[in-house]
């Protein structure tokens, strides 16, 4: 068995010490002389046994070691990427280094994504510290640090323990805001617009889109709804979801008018397509409808009515999509 004295060193080491001081090794004197060990003198070794600094007797009685501390705290909800510096557990005895290792340390988000970092004793060598490779997540919930199997240097275990900590929005200064991933200048998300006409109310003049704004994706096209640049008239129109729809009316880049469903609580389209179709006769005037929208066709100057048909499971001309014309709303 090993015990410590200013380092480690054997039982044996000791007996041997004590009986020299006592005679034991000499040569003269046939067998060794037993000397007693006194109470002071089982004090004064047990008090350099235990890795926790204890007397106890190191063969049975050196408490396992308990964890004293650890930074961040379970639950806190302060953390800040920019300043953490990792993850710090004091204990209550020296750690043996060989189980301080990522097979038994290790943090997480949930139980399916492990953060890859450096794990080190500290320098007294009662505690650890782990450290992520990478920066930490804004508004991130970090749920799963855990420790198993981590022993003291006598083999003694270190409870299990599991704790977590959450880390704080980052903190943006005007005019840059948060879109999720950094601090950034503020774009349009193009919902709501900057003007729904009201049913029955006559939109006339499409305007035309910026150049190279092809894609309803691009925040050219968020920008031009958002500024009233894509005109937009209210409708009593609903399709297959029940969801009341509106209508974006604009030119596209090839010259094209288009009239395009969306839905009025979010924006975002009810049918299926991007820039770029849109009817070849110009669409000079439109007003929403109880079932959809009106548009008048310069060519011909006929009216004709988009709604929803069930059947068909989309937005078609007069119900059937023959393009047969209406009478015009004015």
């Amino acid at each position: 068995m090993k015990t410590r004295f200013a380092g480690l060193f054997t039982v044996a080491t000791l007996i041997v010490a004590l009986l020299s001081a006592c005679g034991g090794g000499g040569g003269g004197g046939g067998e060794a002389t037993v000397t007693t060990v006194t109470t002071t003198t089982a004090t004064t070794i047990a008090s350099f046994g235990c890795p926790d600094g204890t007397t106890a007797d190191i063969s049975t009685n050196c408490p396992a070691p308990r964890v004293i501390s650890i930074t961040p705290a379970d639950g806190d909800k302060t953390v800040s990427p920019d300043s953490f510096k990792g993850i710090t557990v004091a204990t209550s005895s020296q750690l043996d280094p060989v189980s301080i290792t990522t097979a038994n340390i290790k943090l997480g988000i949930g139980t399916s994504t492990n953060i890859v970092g450096t794990i080190s004793a500290t320098p007294d060598g009662k505690g650890f510290q782990f450290v992520p490779t990478a920066k930490l997540s804004y508004a991130q919930l970090y749920d799963n640090f855990t420790v198993k199997g981590v022993k003291d240097i006598l083999g003694k275990v270190l409870p299990d323990f599991k704790s977590g900590f959450t880390t704080t929005v980052v903190q943006c200064f005007a005019p840059n805001v948060w879109d999720g991933t950094n601090c950034n200048p503020p774009t349009n998300a193009g919902w709501p617009p900057a003007n729904i006409t009201p049913i029955g109310v006559g939109v006339a003049g499409a305007n035309k889109l910026p150049a190279g704004c092809t894609s309803f994706t691009q925040q050219c096209f968020k920008d031009a709804i958002a500024s009233g640049l894509v005109k937009v008239v209210a409708s009593g129109g609903t399709d297959s979801t029940g969801d009341t729809v509106v209508w974006e009316y604009f030119q596209n880049n090839n010259g094209n008018w288009e009239v395009r469903p969306v839905y009025a609580k979010n924006g975002t389209f009810a049918s299926i397509g991007d820039i770029g179709g849109g009817y070849l006769s110009e669409i000079d005037k439109i007003w929403g409808s109880a079932k959809g929208v009106i548009y008048h066709a310069v060519v011909g100057n006929v009216c004709y009515e988009v709604a929803y048909n069930k059947d068909q499971n989309s937005w078609v001309i007069n119900g059937g999509g023959v393009g047969t014309p209406i009478t015009c709303p004015l």
